[in-house]
């Protein structure tokens, strides 16, 4: 087999391996993907994965602001986090070719019904991190092994 015969073959090898490899290096970083989540995005700026503020769906009322501000927590934002039992309840749910952040704390039904889903999920900016920082260098490494894997 020719050389540029082999390159095709392995490009072609991990091209039908692309989704599971996308995964993996999910899989591989579930820790940061989350953090994404619930501490840049939620904590952090008080968005949901669209960018916009959860405070525009609701926002605290007077009272809880007193409460937030007696316990030196922020209160200009919507954060979600009061003792840290949902955001430390996050993990990723694997669907086939995709995956979805969720959460298992007992709150997680009410707060996506008083705040909607898109409390979950990578907002633009932290979703082009993903890929920059975690996905192509991942990617990149499997495309290396493929290609050697063939020679």
């Amino acid at each position: 087999m020719n050389a540029i015969q082999s390159m095709i073959d392995a490009l072609r090898d991990f091209r039908q391996r692309e989704g599971e490899y996308i995964l993996g290096s999910v899989r591989e970083n579930e820790a940061a993907v989350i953090d994404m989540n619930a501490e840049e995005q939620l904590f952090e700026k008080g968005e949901n994965r669209l960018g916009v503020s959860i405070a525009d769906y609701r926002p605290y009322s007077p009272v809880t602001i007193e409460e937030k501000r007696m316990r030196g927590q922020p209160y200009n934002r919507v954060t979600l986090r009061d003792t840290g039992d949902f955001e430390s309840s996050f993990y990723i749910r694997y669907l086939g070719d995709s995956f979805e952040i969720t959460a298992s704390d007992g709150k997680t039904d009410d707060l996506v019904r008083k705040y909607g889903k898109e409390i979950f999920g990578l907002n633009r900016d932290n979703l082009d991190e993903l890929i920059r920082t975690y996905m192509l260098p991942f990617l990149r490494e499997k495309l290396i092994e493929t290609i050697n894997d063939r020679k």
